[in-house]
């Protein structure tokens, strides 16, 4: 009887980065329900699913902060709470 090889490491073989960013990573968060409510309703007008959309507006942040910063490099820090609330 042949035995069979399987499994092991093999060039391109696993699930691929689909983010320039890097790998993901899980984030809890607690939003108000109305904004997820919204947030759903962008997801289905665009054909994302919820993380997708999640992780456009959190670049959409980042980019206006780079601009608002006059940053040449991608914006690293924190947001202050009044600040995620006004958009």
């Amino acid at each position: 009887m042949k035995k069979t090889q399987r499994g092991g490491k093999r060039a391109g073989a696993g699930r691929k980065q689909i983010y320039a960013e890097g790998p993901t990573i899980v984030v809890a968060a607690s939003v108000p329900s109305g904004l997820v409510h919204r947030l759903n309703t962008v997801a289905e007008q665009n054909g994302w699913n919820r993380s997708a959309t999640i992780t456009e507006a959190i670049r959409e942040l980042l980019r206006q902060q780079e601009r608002k910063s006059g940053a040449s490099k991608p914006f690293v820090g924190t947001v202050a709470t009044e600040q995620l609330e006004q958009h």
